[in-house]
């Protein structure tokens, strides 16, 4: 055993105070000390809490620290690179890297406890991590900021009900609508679960039998997950089953990502005519050289143009010979996409070392020899060692001569160099004039890599090594422009409100990055923590603890879509037409995909069950759908609303340090009811809209006390009540959202981020934040009904009818208070009154009694 090699022994030991050390007491060898901070009538948690610092003190551990950069400052915020070493040179990432847990009480909501805001600054929108299958928050994040996509998804609309595409459609639009906020992919993570090709991949989590199959390499999950859902778009979009078959059709994926790649099949045991096929590619797998590298290592534009352009012997089947023989296989690009995804397959120790400077890594043979220095020439130091500042360069130019059968890369946008000094557009403009479709310049937009929070060699490229993933993303002018910059949201903790909404001054990419541009635009995105970055901290691998996993090169010039083929909207039962973006995509609308002719359908289909004795005389038993001809949705329209839900799975607890019992990851819910009711007009109260939604999962609990339904009411088979899918409720939900109504209801927030919506702030009514005084406690719908509306509901069960006309009236009643001026008094005493019954519903109580009461508020 190498006696400098760092063995890895934990924590160091704590640090006990000999004040403590006096007040100990021993039992069976456990010393127990007396909290000095308890006190008797304080809340619970609070000692706990003061004496976390004294118990969590150790002794400082023998290191060096190193700070290999420092802090950049930028008005309003700090992003933090230093990078900090050891005696042994492994890197620490910095705090931006590290995962932070959702870790909540079980007795307090999500939303009331954490605060997402202190982990985003800017303007963008996170995604949640403590749902099953958010691995894929990288990747959602990726795909938001490609302009093209984002446009023609949200843009979908199908009838399908797990389709990819119109799911991803609606992540997009509430990453759009949610500036500053968090999200959920839920509804798109549950479509994913129920495609039978995304299990047999190995692509979902969740239920012992999906954990027995899924792909334990977090590094192969998201590069297959990226390569299945561009093919399932290209499906859904194109009609087209075979995703190597190209597809008369266009879809998003073929126009942006797609490669049709030439395959030539040479029979060496007979002189027959040569096979030769077309197939359509997403992604380019990076191929390595066998065997131990080398200090002789390879750029990243010879790899790169290696796996475009390959040639492997392998046996296989001729449809000449009619046998498997053995088969010289050529396979080369025909065309060039707008978007070049590179799927890196670090799968071993040996390929992770190319991706090093040769000061971070040393090559594991003489280092005497000449290596390729990042832009393409050779350059040693003094001492024979190749001295590069990184090995991924930020910019490559790809040529194809499809007549060759020839591939041609090299990296800094071209490699003559009379072009060194000149401009990116003039780069760009010489290349289209000289060969316009076999010729492109692509730059670094974006890199998903997989996160390591503690570095162990030995696991690092097994199935035991899980870690996280994280999004390294160029923000596009366009969103940066129209969100008015990477500013701030909202002044956080810390923050000068003065400075909160400044645009924020990025820091300058360093000289000598392979063609990167002056200025950079990274931002870093690590679930909801999001923060702006460097073009240097991109490429920086932190002692193997940041690996690589897949690349975005986006052309120079914009993409544009093409828009030959729009078709207008509508909802086909077979197959679908995507609608492109428009030609030179300049911003991002909120108009909403769905037509009137969709919704009005949709409201109409919805009936109880035929097998209902109620419905032989009124097919509609609980509700009246809206007549689009005298109630049709338009701005400021009032509408109750209430949602009920059914658990799926059981919450995840788990044990903090000091012995609290925390939520891991909270009991998964789904959406059974949600019931809208009219709150203006003529039929004001007539519920407009109640569905109930049909289980594709089995129920865990129905949780029939607080929700109301019972086994059978989801089943369209056995149930009475008017039974649809999850994503037509959606669909009219997105649909009065968009229209911008409003929406009155107690507890509005959960409800929406259950049913998996983002609705804006100013269409949001809710009576659980109107009828409540700061720093007090949350009054329940029933106890505001019973004082206010001399109203008892909720005796045995909920109903969601019920509570939607409740909230409705306590809103009614809100407005006459304020009108009246005396809501502030009325409130003073509803909480009078809750706190001298316990906030239990007492009857034959005179109203004098309660204002007399002297207690303070």
């Amino acid at each position: 055993m190498d006696m400098s090699t760092p063995i890895r022994v934990g924590l160091p030991p704590r640090i006990v105070g000999k004040h403590l050390l006096e007040q100990m007491n021993a039992h069976d060898f456990v010393g127990y000390v007396p909290n000095p901070y308890w006190r008797r009538g304080s809340s619970q948690g609070s000692a706990s809490r003061a004496v976390a610092g004294i118990r969590n003190l150790r002794q400082t551990p023998k290191i060096d620290v190193k700070p290999q950069s420092t802090p950049v400052q930028r008005p309003g915020v700090s992003v933090f690179t230093t990078k900090v070493t050891t005696k042994s040179g492994q890197s620490w990432l910095p705090k931006t890297y590290r995962r932070v847990e959702i870790k909540q009480s079980q007795y307090k909501l999500k939303y009331e406890e954490f605060d997402f805001s202190y982990y985003n600054k800017t303007r963008f929108a996170g995604l949640e991590n403590d749902i099953v299958n958010s691995y894929c928050n990288a990747l959602l994040q990726v795909l938001y900021f490609i302009p093209a996509l984002q446009a023609a998804v949200t843009s979908h609309v199908c009838e399908r009900e797990f389709c990819l595409t119109c799911e991803l459609g609606f992540v997009l639009h509430m990453l759009d609508v949610a500036q500053g906020g968090t999200c959920q992919p839920s509804n798109l993570l549950r479509a994913l679960r129920q495609i039978k090709e995304a299990a047999a991949l190995g692509l979902v989590e969740g239920p012992e039998e999906w954990e027995n199959s899924k792909e334990k390499s977090l590094a192969k999950r998201i590069q297959s997950f990226s390569r299945f859902l561009l093919e399932q778009i290209h499906k859904e979009g194109a009609g087209s089953m075979d995703p190597e078959v190209p597809s008369p059709l266009p879809s998003i994926s073929n126009q942006l990502f797609g490669m049709v790649i030439h395959v030539h099949s040479k029979c060496r045991g007979t002189s027959h005519e040569d096979v030769v096929q077309e197939r359509l590619s997403f992604q380019v797998d990076l191929q390595y050289p066998a065997g131990k590298p080398n200090s002789v290592r390879p750029s990243f534009a010879e790899l790169l143009q290696n796996s475009l352009c390959k040639q492997e012997d392998m046996r296989a089947w001729c449809p000449h010979c009619r046998a498997y023989v053995s088969l010289q296989q050529t396979r080369f690009p025909c065309s060039l996409p707008e978007i070049l995804i590179v799927n890196c397959c670090i799968q071993r120790e040996a390929d992770l070392y190319y991706w090093f400077a040769d000061g971070d890594y040393p090559p594991t043979s003489d280092s005497g020899k000449t290596g390729i220095s990042n832009n393409g020439s050779n350059s040693t130091s003094s001492g024979g060692q190749v001295v590069r500042s990184n090995w991924l360069p930020f910019r490559v130019e790809i040529a194809v001569d499809p007549a060759a059968s020839s591939v041609t890369v090299t990296e800094g946008g071209t490699e003559d160099s009379k072009d060194v000094g000149k401009s990116k557009e003039s780069v760009v403009a010489e290349s289209a004039e000289t060969t316009t479709s076999t010729r492109a310049v692509y730059e670094l937009t974006a890199m998903v890599a997989h996160v390591h929070d503690e570095f162990d060699k030995g696991k690092l490229f097994q199935e035991e090594s899980e870690g996280h993933l994280v999004a390294h993303i160029k923000i596009p002018s366009s969103y940066s422009d129209s969100y008015g910059g990477i500013s701030l949201s909202s002044p956080g903790p810390g923050v000068n409100s003065s400075t909160a909404f400044s645009k924020l001054q990025l820091e300058p990419t360093p000289v000598g990055l392979g063609g990167a541009s002056t200025t950079s635009d990274w931002v870093l995105f690590n679930d909801f923590c999001i923060a702006p970055t460097s073009a240097s901290d991109v490429v920086t691998l932190y002692g193997k603890q940041k690996v690589p996993c897949l690349l975005y090169f986006s052309r120079v010039k914009e993409p544009v879509v093409d828009s030959s083929n729009h078709t207008t909207q509508s909802l086909p039962a077979g197959s679908l037409t995507i609608q492109p973006s428009p030609a030179g995509f300049q911003g991002r609308s909120h108009g909403t995909p769905i037509s009137d002719e969709i919704f009005k359908r949709l409201i109409l289909e919805t009936r109880a069950s035929l097998d209902s004795p109620a419905a032989v005389s009124n097919p509609y038993t609980t509700f009246l759908p809206f007549d689009m001809t005298t109630e049709f949705p338009k701005p400021r329209m009032l509408l109750g609303l209430d949602a009920e839900f059914v658990a799926l799975a059981p919450a995840e607890k788990g044990i903090r340090e000091d012995g609290v019992e925390y939520v891991k990851r909270p009991a998964r819910l789904g959406l059974a009811r949600v019931s809208v009711v009219r709150g203006e007009g003529l039929k004001a109260g007539v519920c407009c809209i109640d569905d109930y939604i049909c289980a594709v999962e089995p129920v865990y609990d129905y949780l029939t006390r607080y929700s109301g339904v019972a086994p059978g009411d989801l089943d369209p088979a056995t149930s009475k009540h008017p039974v649809t899918t999850l994503k037509k409720a959606y669909v009219k939900l997105r649909y009065l959202v968009d229209k911008g109504c409003r929406f009155v209801g107690h507890g509005l927030k959960k409800d929406f981020r259950m049913i998996n919506i983002v609705v804006p702030q100013a269409q949001i009514i809710d009576t659980v934040e109107l009828f409540h005084l700061k720093r007090q406690r949350m009054l329940s719908l029933r106890f505001l009904a019973s004082y206010l509306l001399n109203t008892n509901i909720q005796n045995e069960t909920h109903d969601s009818i019920e509570d939607a006309c409740t909230a409705l009236r306590l809103y009614e009643k809100y407005k006459q208070l304020v009108a009246a001026g005396e809501f502030h008094d009325k409130l003073l005493e509803i909480y009078r009154y809750g706190r001298k019954y316990n906030w239990e519903i007492v009857k034959d109580v005179s109203e004098e009694s309660v204002r007399a009461d002297p207690t303070p508020s």
